[in-house]
């Protein structure tokens, strides 16, 4: 091994190895690079060298072909850097070009050759029972303790659950922000999924509270409640606009409901209260309309002339005209919603044929 050293006593840095045959090298480092360059000689000559790449190819070319020369000299400190630096630039971890197994420096780095030895050593010595794989049996009681200490520690520790919560999720927290917040403002989860491309899956699993619990606690309440808290609003439009008569076909029109699910809300939540309300408010509407046709009448208008301006059939102001009232409303019960509450078709200030405005 020719050497190209000059004063290199007590001196650290980079050195390489060279094969003059096929220009192979290999990279190394050392503080004491006089003493490394013995070690690597008395290793190969004695067919001892840790690398077999480098051992083969001494035992075919001879140690007249390799060359010992030091790139640089340089601090301790910057030996693994500039090892890597080196190793990077003459690529000597390829087997066509290098002797290098592993990168240089502290961190080791294995070559692919590297790998693929390490794994058929270790198969062939398991193969051979040297090694002695372990299998490890979880009984029941082993999986009780495990459970257990998992749960103690997060009962201890609450903030480790949400950082390994936070640490598997595919969403980021701002993402999760605006979908509690659409939520809370009762947005439909299918739009939610749309507009921020979440699953809906992982939309629902946010809004029952199974994951984000300590993202925007003050929501929390709302959003695991929402569907309730929406039932129970729906419940009182319903009540409300029964109470001021409408009829249930009217009311489905207005919450965007079937009448026969208003009428379930209705049967379900209405009070003898509701039901005086919209007897009462009924009944207002029936002596409206026969005091708004008997005025009519008294004002010199005909049958037909009143039913053309109330739209009203001919035979309904004939009969209400020979009554001696308003039909009034005696019992909910027979009429099951029917009653559509007396309207007037005109504007008392904006109808100017309105034949009570000259009054």
């Amino acid at each position: 091994m020719n050497n190209n050293t000059n004063n290199i006593d007590m001196k650290s840095g980079i050195y390489k190895i060279t094969n003059a045959t096929n220009g192979k090298l290999y990279i190394g480092q050392s503080k004491r690079i006089d003493r490394r360059k013995r070690e690597h000689l008395k290793k190969l000559v004695s067919n001892q060298h840790y690398n077999d790449h480098l051992q083969g190819s001494f035992n075919k070319y001879g140690l007249e072909n390799f060359n010992f020369e030091v790139i640089e000299f340089c601090e301790d400190h910057q030996l693994d850097e500039k090892e890597n630096y080196f190793i990077n630039k003459y690529d000597s971890m390829d087997r066509e070009k290098g002797y290098n197994l592993k990168k240089g420096g502290n961190k080791i780095i294995l070559s692919d050759y590297s790998k693929k030895k390490i794994s058929e050593t270790r198969k062939q010595r398991i193969k051979d029972g040297s090694i002695k794989t372990v299998k490890i049996i979880f009984t029941d009681e082993i999986k009780r303790k495990i459970s257990d200490g998992i749960k103690r520690s997060y009962k201890e520790n609450p903030e480790l659950l949400l950082c390994l919560s936070e640490a598997r999720s595919t969403i980021h927290i701002k993402t999760v922000e605006i979908i509690k917040t659409m939520l809370y403002n009762d947005f439909d989860i299918k739009f939610i999924a749309k507009e921020t491309g979440v699953s809906v899956d992982k939309i629902n699993h946010i809004s029952n509270l199974n994951s984000f619990k300590h993202v925007l606690i003050e929501h929390n309440y709302y959003i695991k409640n929402r569907h309730t808290i929406q039932q129970c609003r729906q419940s009182k439009k319903v009540l409300a606009m029964y109470r001021e008569g409408m009829s249930y076909s009217d009311i489905g029109e207005m919450v965007q409901l079937h009448h026969r699910n208003v009428i379930r809300i209705v049967n379900k939540n209405k009070t003898d209260h509701d039901d005086r309300c919209r007897l009462n408010c009924i009944n207002r509407a029936f002596k409206k309309q026969y005091s708004t046709i008997k005025t009519l009448k008294n004002m010199g208008k005909g049958v037909v002339e009143i039913s053309r301006f109330l739209n009203f059939a001919k035979s309904q102001v004939c009969k209400l005209l020979n009554s001696d009232g308003p039909n009034l409303v005696k019992d909910l019960q027979c009429n099951r919603g029917r009653i559509k509450p007396f309207k007037l078709s005109f504007s008392l200030n904006n109808n100017k044929d309105d034949p009570l405005s000259n009054r």
